[in-house]
């Protein structure tokens, strides 16, 4: 079974060997991967603001993250205390999950929602049951007259 992936590898790095493709093919494909990465390029400040910038704008339009704020935004929505000791275990839970999503945006300027799917999840999970608190809290009557319902 080895000898015939062995010998599956070799028959297609030769045949692509001849379009120019590295017999390993990890270090050709890093090139054609990102064109905006270089190997062994230097850092500038710059190129990374201007990568950043470029990822940040296509995340916002092409990725679920800014609904998935919006959930947060709502579940922040009660007045929020001046003590982060005062926020109550819904309202951390999520801005813990925002700052983790935002500094690893900064470390690293890839926001593709696979990365993010176990943190959209639970963020639905506490919007859910932040409201299903509220709705199911008061008696049916209550919340008719109050304007909650």
């Amino acid at each position: 079974m080895v000898f015939i992936f062995i010998s599956s590898y070799i028959t297609i790095a030769y045949t692509t060997r001849m379009n120019g493709w590295h017999f390993l093919y990890y270090p050709t494909f890093v090139r054609y991967y990102d064109l905006a990465h270089h190997l062994n390029a230097g850092f500038s400040l710059p190129r990374y603001l201007q990568l950043f910038y470029s990822k940040a704008a296509t995340a916002m339009a092409y990725t679920h993250f800014t609904i998935f704020a919006f959930f947060v935004l709502l579940i922040l929505l009660k007045p929020l205390p001046i003590r982060l000791r005062l926020l109550s275990f819904d309202q951390l839970f999520s801005l813990l999950f925002i700052s983790i999503i935002i500094v690893r945006f900064i470390l690293f300027p890839d926001l593709d929602d696979r990365f993010y799917i176990s943190f959209y999840l639970v963020i639905i999970i506490l919007f859910v049951k932040r409201y299903a608190e509220l709705l199911f809290s008061l008696p049916l009557e209550q919340k008719i007259v109050e304007g909650k319902y």
